[in-house]
């Protein structure tokens, strides 16, 4: 009896931490650590009053998906240009502790850390305002990742509502294979073997745009990410953990 409770203790489910650590691990990038950056649209039809919500749910997901491959995540806020970008936050993330278990319990920890910090300093702004360019974050996360080098594989996450405006008026394209051609008519740089999340597509402040032309949004996205080549795209209204994808 002691030996069959034994086995049975052993073969109990994780819950928790534990598991959610497992069920990540999993979708680490084999032999390549993370270059996570989480860029969030603070341009007029789209900037919070804070990061809690929405926000929050895609930094917390981040950095734990980060800490645990092991990688570098970069935070920031952007507008209509490149100009118009502010860093939030910077930092390798580790997790540290003899036992994997004992790493998976410093989670929660780290999630706190980067909310914290990326909350701190989006309260420094009012917003940046201005337009959208969205596209033109795509040019500036390959930067991102090629500073980093080789041995980092890009995890792309951006927040915002989709509505380019900078060069392409994505909100302009009256049906999906407009969109789609407005997507060919952009610079866009090869970004072969990253992981893409476009979230918030259709969500700005003020009048909600109708279903169709959050079909339109999408289909510009879906698009450009065949055009950058890379190995997982997901634009959507709602972000969608890694793990559960």
């Amino acid at each position: 009896m002691l030996a069959l409770g034994f086995a049975a203790a052993c073969s109990a489910p994780l819950v928790g931490v534990l598991a959610e650590g497992k069920d990540i691990q999993g979708t680490c990038p084999k032999g390549q650590l993370l270059a996570s950056d989480v860029r969030l649209d603070a341009s007029g039809t789209f900037v919070a009053a804070d990061i809690s919500g929405e926000i929050e749910s895609v930094l917390r997901d981040v950095a734990a998906r980060t800490a645990v491959c092991g990688g570098h995540l970069r935070v920031s806020a952007f507008s209509g240009s490149s100009a118009g970008t502010v860093t939030l936050f910077d930092e390798e993330l580790v997790l540290h502790g003899a036992t994997e278990n004992s790493r998976f319990r410093r989670i929660p920890g780290v999630q706190d850390h980067v909310v914290d910090e990326v909350s701190k300093n989006y309260g420094n702004f009012e917003g940046l305002g201005g337009g959208s360019d969205i596209v033109g974050q795509f040019r500036l996360a390959d930067e991102y990742v090629r500073q980093l080098g080789e041995k980092y594989a890009l995890n792309e996450v951006i927040v915002t509502d989709g509505l380019q405006n900078d060069v392409v008026n994505v909100e302009a394209a009256r049906n999906r294979a407009e969109a789609k051609a407005m997507a060919h008519r952009v610079s866009a740089p090869d970004l072969s073997g990253a992981e893409v999340a476009i979230t918030g597509l259709g969500n700005r402040n003020g009048a909600k745009p109708s279903s169709k032309q959050v079909e339109t949004v999408v289909a510009f996205y879906t698009a450009l990410c065949a055009r950058m080549k890379v190995a997982s795209c997901l634009p959507s209204t709602e972000y969608v953990s890694k793990s559960a994808r």
